[in-house]
């Protein structure tokens, strides 16, 4: 049986939505390549949420309230790069390294978030 091309789910092989998530199926996996969102998305959660942050303790920002969005918005870049990464499992592309990717991004930044919280 096909798997559905948007959430991986098993489709019957006369069906022509999928009946996990009501997409139209015809396009297989090997049609559809994975995008390079969580690619773009750890980096960023790493840049901002560890890099920005990091820079931002000795520039003083870890004392200023509007501080604790840098790690913040890290976090949540690397939580959506992780979700689209987990939809996109199953097609075409390294699925390990994108989520690996966007797992130090949530890390780094959820650490950062807690120096901030902390300090």
């Amino acid at each position: 049986m096909p798997n559905c091309a948007h959430c991986g789910f098993e489709v019957p092989e006369n069906a022509l939505v999928c009946p996990a998530c009501g997409v139209d199926y015809t396009a297989t996996k090997d049609d559809v390549k994975a995008s390079p969102e969580p690619y773009f998305l750890g980096m960023f959660g790493i840049l901002v949420g560890a890099g920005v942050s990091f820079f931002g303790m000795y520039a003083g920002l870890i004392d200023d309230p509007i501080g604790i969005f840098v790690p913040a918005l890290g976090l949540i870049a690397g939580i959506r790069g992780v979700s689209v990464a987990y939809v996109q499992r199953n097609l075409e592309g390294n699925y390990l390294l994108r989520m690996m990717l966007c797992m130090a991004a949530v890390l780094l930044s959820a650490a950062f978030f807690a120096v901030y919280v902390l300090f």
